[in-house]
């Protein structure tokens, strides 16, 4: 009885291991074919969903609630992991917001129109920002990353506002995007054409400096400025 109970555990156990790579094996080709975010749409009941990606199109199978993350957070760089800058690595960013470009540069274009409503316009930069650093796209991701902190600081009430598209699009890290977005539109405000030539910073480190090194980083951005006017 003892033996008969041990297969049935190894069977079950065997199970669960097909269960999974099945399951992994289906996100990496939804991955592919339909393209996130993805939010849901319907709660059928306490452990399944139906979810819909930003085009508005329905996955074919429900998802349960123990497969439910995967689905709802997709930016990579947006991961929170144990990540900390120490001294000489902030050095090297601050060299970046001083680089001097000996190239021309070909500026990146706004994923959204003018007229778009603000919601409409953070949809696109928020999707460009998760493609650009899904395909290690640096510069990219930084450039949509600034658009997307311009669209926030352009509201009467930025957090607020941001916390609203947050609740709509099931953010997952909110806060690590929030202050990675914001705080490359404060560093390069004045000139955004700096992100081009630099070589260091991408949104992930930016977004893990704790306060004193931000402000760090934009005083010595200030004191570089002054250093350099004549």
């Amino acid at each position: 009885l003892l033996k008969q109970h041990e297969i049935a555990h190894s069977n079950v156990r065997k199970f669960q291991k097909q269960q999974k790579a099945r399951h992994a094996t289906k996100f990496t080709k939804i991955i592919r074919y339909q393209p996130g975010p993805f939010k849901v749409h319907k709660c059928l009941d306490k452990r399944a969903y139906v979810l819909h990606n930003q085009f508005g199109q329905s996955l074919k199978e429900v998802v349960h609630a123990d497969q439910l993350k995967p689905y709802l957070s997709r930016l990579e760089p947006l991961k929170i992991t144990n990540f900390t800058m120490d001294n000489q690595q902030v050095a090297l960013l601050k060299l970046d917001l001083i680089m001097v470009g000996l190239y021309p540069i070909q500026p990146i274009e706004y994923p959204y129109l003018p007229n778009e409503t603000w919601y409409e316009a953070m949809i696109k930069v928020y999707n460009a920002t998760q493609r650009a650093s899904q395909q290690k796209q640096r510069i990219n991701a930084l450039v949509y990353a600034f658009y997307m902190g311009k669209l926030i600081e352009s509201s009467v009430t930025p957090r607020t506002k941001w916390m609203e598209f947050v609740r709509q699009k099931f953010i997952l890290n909110e806060k690590f995007i929030y202050n990675g977005v914001t705080r490359v539109y404060q560093l390069f405000l004045t000139n955004p054409d700096q992100i081009y030539y630099t070589q260091e910073i991408t949104f992930r480190k930016i977004a893990h400096l704790n306060n004193r090194q931000f402000k760090e980083m934009c005083e010595f951005k200030e004191s570089s400025k002054r250093n350099f006017e004549i």
